[in-house]
């Protein structure tokens, strides 16, 4: 577990704003899913950076509004980016998944950017 743990869930999201964060981990068997929320004006373009090594496991990046899927980056090698510009005010969510049928734990770093 990281520092920003418990934040396996949309409802338990842990908020983070313009940054990069390291020391940060995933596992398939007790930490599968990491959400981080961030608030976003209208017309903000955010950029996010995930970035890993895949020999450990393969991770996922997700950008979501309250309701649905905004962006998506799914690869079978290092790394993922998304941007996206949101048209609304409001609280958003960074999905840092690992892949489904991938077993073990990595670390990772994201690099988050509004612009």
């Amino acid at each position: 577990d990281d520092f920003f743990e418990p934040n396996d869930s949309q409802a338990s999201a842990a908020a983070v704003d313009e940054t990069y964060y390291w020391g940060l981990t995933a596992s398939s068997s007790s930490d599968a899913e990491d959400w981080y929320a961030i608030e976003l004006d209208a017309g903000d373009t955010i950029n996010v950076d995930l970035l890993f090594q895949d020999n450990n496991v393969d991770l996922d990046l997700e950008f979501h509004s309250s309701t649905s899927i905004l962006a998506s980056s799914y690869s079978s090698t290092n790394n993922e980016s998304i941007s996206e510009t949101v048209t609304s005010s409001g609280t958003y969510y960074i999905l840092v998944e690992v892949w489904l049928l991938a077993s073990g734990d990595t670390d990772y770093e994201l690099d988050v950017q509004i612009q």
